[in-house]
């Protein structure tokens, strides 16, 4: 990527990250698991990890889902909504059974 984004000066800030290897029977590294976020809120990476974060960082997000920030979908936070809907109303039917 040298030469292609011009220097911004803009300090990367990561969230902190786990990484972790898994070894064969002979000792052999067989996969390696870097940039996993432990605190997306930490940091400017919008909460990315590994190069996906630097590149958002900087102002250069990398040009697919993955290389942007997660944010609900409308669908999911429909979701969401009716789950908490149901919980309120489960309360309030035990509340109600609790009071006669």
């Amino acid at each position: 990527m040298a030469g292609r984004i011009k220097p911004t000066g803009i300090k990367v800030e990561s969230p902190p990250q786990a990484s972790s290897m898994l070894f064969n029977e002979q000792g052999e590294c067989t996969q390696l698991t870097v940039g996993y976020v432990m605190d997306k809120q930490i940091g400017n990476t919008g909460g990315l990890g590994g190069v996906f974060g630097i590149f958002y960082a900087i102002g250069s997000p990398l040009p697919f889902p993955e290389g942007k920030p997660w944010s609900k979908s409308y669908r999911y936070a429909a979701l969401m909504h009716v789950n908490e809907v149901g919980s309120r109303l489960k309360k309030l039917v035990k509340w109600v059974r609790g009071s006669e």
